[in-house]
């Protein structure tokens, strides 16, 4: 992952706002189901589920990038290609079209790789090629660990950077014991690279989990929609769909972006950008980056489409 999207990514996305990155509260509570009735008194958290989504999409959009490589904790497991490469390795020197392959990883536990490689080419560029990794207990030796699987297959395929997949995370989990946190992922992810650039994807259905410090908060999304771009000196996104947090015992808010979040190379926060997230009867938040230290907050508790309240919040407020 690229610098100017480590903090963002890692504590917004993977670490959900959890006490490791300054945040901090407590999920538990009664369970809840239906849209959040949005109030001056649980904005912020509202607008954080805004946050997090965006911090996904450039999760997701890194992901994408680097074809299928896995952000977040650094375990042994970072390259779909370098996962490819060993299995083609621990199989023996003559290429195979497809091959299950048993590997040990560097601190303990194993590594399970099956792929479809049908043009026998060591490489993935061929519709319907297909990677699968299945963890168990899989340790870097320097403290990451991880269990569980994804798999990633390409639907479409013109050259390097025009091509479409689909990764799928099977309860997908990465723990780190220096920092005692982790974060899993469970659904489905289709993604297309347009160019050296261009990123689009959908979900129909993602859960994240994160636990740090004692404390866990989870979100998932429904109809997840992302538009992403990242030409070297700026990120450019937006994100929509249907979430659910632990920060409201699972109710439901919907976010839309009005204008594209951008994010310069050298920030960790937005500098452009405003989201709304919309709960019960209309009520709202909407989150406007003032610059990459600050947000505006305004509030529409009623649903009237005038807002009552308004605030201005540093971005680290909604980590």
């Amino acid at each position: 992952m690229n610098s100017r999207s480590i903090r963002f990514t890692l504590c917004v996305t993977l670490l959900a706002a959890l006490a490791a990155c300054g945040g901090g509260g407590d999920s538990g509570g009664p369970s809840a189901s239906g849209p959040l009735a949005i109030t001056a008194d649980n904005a912020n958290n509202a607008a954080r589920v805004g946050t997090t989504a965006a911090g996904a999409g450039t999760m997701i959009g890194d992901a994408s990038m680097s074809f299928g490589g896995i952000t977040g904790q650094q375990v042994t497991i970072s390259q779909i290609r370098r996962a490819h490469s060993m299995a083609v390795s621990a199989l023996g020197t003559q290429r195979k079209p497809a091959g299950t392959a048993s590997v040990t990883c560097a601190g303990g536990g194993s590594l399970t790789i099956s792929f479809n490689d049908s043009n026998a080419d060591n490489l993935l560029n061929r519709v319907g090629e297909s990677i699968s990794l299945t963890a168990n207990a899989c340790s870097d030796g320097q403290g990451g660990t991880a269990n569980g699987g994804f798999s990633l297959t390409l639907t479409s395929y013109a050259d390097a950077t025009h091509l479409a997949f689909t990764l799928a995370f099977n309860n997908f989990r990465s723990s780190d014991t220096v920092s005692s946190s982790a974060a899993s992922i469970d659904g489905s992810i289709s993604a297309s690279l347009s160019g050296t650039s261009a990123i689009s994807a959908s979900s129909p259905s993602l859960s994240i989990s994160a636990t740090a410090q004692g404390m866990t908060r989870s979100f998932s999304a429904q109809s997840y929609s992302l538009s992403y771009t990242d030409n070297g000196a700026q990120i450019t996104e937006s994100v929509g769909g249907t979430f659910t947090s632990s920060d409201f015992q699972g109710q439901s808010v919907q976010i839309s972006t009005l204008t594209p979040i951008v994010i310069l190379a050298a920030d960790f926060y937005p500098s452009q950008g405003v989201l709304v997230v919309t709960g019960a009867s209309n009520s709202s938040v909407k989150v406007e980056a003032l610059n990459a230290t600050q947000a505006q907050i305004y509030i529409d508790a009623n649903g009237d489409g005038g807002y009552e309240t308004t605030k201005v919040v540093n971005w680290s407020a909604l980590d």
